[in-house]
Parts: C-alpha cells; sequence; structure tokens
C-alpha cells in the first residue's frame, strides 16, 4: 500500500518473464540495493532465442492521499535485432540454406534505466563468444534489392544479438547455399539496441 510518509515509488519490469523453467535470464538478488540488472545469455540456435525488453516507471508520486497515481511502463528493446536482405548488387540466383553469426559475444550484465525515457542503461562484462545458427532454411535471393530473407514478421528468424563492438572483434556472417556454395565476411561497426 502507498505510504503518506513514504509518496515516491520507482517500477521495473523485464520481458521475457523470468521463471526457474528459463535460466538465461536472471534477475539480480533480492539483496540488489541499486539499480536492478539482469544478466543474459543468447540461446546458440535462433528459433530459441528470446527479446529481452526492459521498462522503468520513472519517480512516481502519491499526491493525492487515498488514490494511487497512474504509473506507467514504456517497454524498450536491449538487445540488436539483426535480419538479413538482398543487397544491392546481389546478383547470384540461389537459396539460403544456413546463416550463422561466428565469434559474437553470448553473454552480458544489462543494468536498467531508473528513468521513464529509458536513458542510462548499460551493458558490461560481455563474455562467451558463440556461434549463432538459423539452420533449415529454404530462402531464395532472387528477389529485389533490399527485400528482408530472414527476420520477416512471423518467419521467428530474427537473431537476437547482446549490443557489442564488431570492428576489429573478428565477428563474421556466414551464408550457406543449398548448392554447397558460401559467403562469408567479417562485420564492422557496432550493434546497438
Amino acid at each position: 500500500l502507498w505510504s503518506w510518509g513514504e509518496p515516491y515509488a520507482r517500477f521495473y519490469a523485464v520481458y521475457p518473464q523470468v521463471t526457474t523453467s528459463y535460466s538465461k535470464l536472471t534477475l539480480a538478488p533480492s539483496t540488489n540495493t541499486s539499480t536492478p540488472y539482469v544478466n543474459i545469455e543468447v540461446e546458440p540456435g535462433v528459433q530459441d532465442q528470446k527479446d529481452l525488453m526492459t521498462a522503468c516507471s520513472g519517480h512516481v508520486h502519491y499526491s493525492v492521499q487515498g488514490t494511487a497515481p497512474r504509473t506507467d511502463l514504456d517497454f524498450r528493446h536491449a538487445l540488436t535485432a539483426i535480419k538479413f536482405a538482398v543487397g544491392q548488387n546481389l546478383s547470384i540466383n540461389k537459396t539460403i540454406s544456413k546463416v550463422e553469426i561466428r565469434n559474437a559475444l553470448s553473454k552480458g550484465k544489462y543494468t536498467l534505466s531508473d528513468k521513464f525515457d529509458g536513458t542510462g542503461t548499460k551493458w558490461e562484462n560481455l563474455s562467451d563468444a558463440k556461434t549463432f545458427k538459423l539452420e533449415g532454411l529454404a530462402v531464395s535471393t532472387n528477389q529485389n534489392p533490399n527485400a528482408v530473407l530472414t527476420g520477416n514478421d512471423g518467419d521467428n528468424y530474427t537473431f537476437y544479438m547482446i549490443p557489442q563492438e564488431l570492428t576489429g572483434k573478428n565477428i563474421t556472417v556466414y551464408v550457406e547455399f543449398t548448392d554447397g556454395s558460401k559467403i562469408e565476411s567479417t562485420l564492422k561497426g557496432s550493434w546497438l539496441a
């Protein structure tokens, strides 16, 4: 219950729901006295990955005695959603059977914002480079430039990755086609939430 003597509160929320059956996401312990955080491990199989979304109400003020204040939670994405599309210079007519992101970091600690606008979040303790796989595809490259190949609505082919620096980290994308040919490319830049 709201207390007139302590009229301020802050509310936090995390998606997906943290349960004992999903061990890849853990909340800060109840003994934590600073801003809440979660530890996450990204699943290696793309179709098993979950998007991480968080929210904070900011300061909520109990200003009318006997009337609970309105508390809004505006969820924001914490991970990078990666989709693949047909490039401007792609002149091959093939069918993609597998896409991998290799050597990307899979574990990290995400500190939530304590503000409604979502500012002040922080990723740290990134570790455990892994390969992330999207297999069993039959996606044709014979489409218009910029047509999304993986990560269309409802296809469950979006990579959800921890935001991280790519340049100089030897993180690569590997694409395999049904005819056995392949493309591999080293990534540059950075992934943002």
